[in-house]
């Protein structure tokens, strides 16, 4: 196992797809070599990051569909889910600052549901993803309720 580098992590210490690049070059060389019909021996850094962006558009393509996507090795489904704005942070919710009218008092976001082990980590969404989302919910899409599952209190902690 690899030590880390300062450079393959951002400010606050999560992996950047250039470290993350770094650390798969060798085995994607490896594999390139098992097939020699193949004329390419490498994959530069920006083929590996049009590969992960298309990768990662397939899937959200899909979850703003409202489908679920299940991650390969049991690391568990990703969704798009709603609950009501008060149910996991009613210490935050302050209804005269709170715009509900055209979500109808329900908060929308990516839900992973995760095995235990990895429950410490999350999917956000960037601005471009909530523009697309909310604008499916603007006209009238409605994504899983999840304001009653309990899931043994992990979206509690989520949201």
């Amino acid at each position: 196992m690899q030590e880390k580098t300062t450079k393959n992590y951002d400010k606050k210490n999560r992996l950047t797809l250039r470290g993350l690049y770094e650390d798969a070059i060798v085995e994607i060389k490896e594999e390139l070599k098992k097939r020699p019909h193949l004329k390419q021996r490498t994959i530069s850094y920006s083929d590996f990051r049009k590969i992960v962006r298309c990768y990662f558009d397939l899937i959200f393509e899909r979850l703003y569909n409202g489908l679920s996507y299940d991650l390969y090795n049991r690391m568990g489904t990703i969704r798009i889910v709603k609950t009501k704005l008060t149910r996991y942070r009613p210490s935050y919710y302050k209804p005269e600052n709170v715009n509900d009218s055209f979500t109808e008092g329900y908060w929308h976001f990516v839900f992973w549901d995760a095995p235990k082990k990895w429950r410490m980590y999350e999917i956000k969404l960037g601005y471009i993803g909530k523009r697309l989302m909310m604008k499916k919910v603007n006209r009238g899409f409605e994504y899983p309720d999840y304001t009653q599952q309990n899931n043994d209190g992990y979206i509690r902690k989520v949201k």
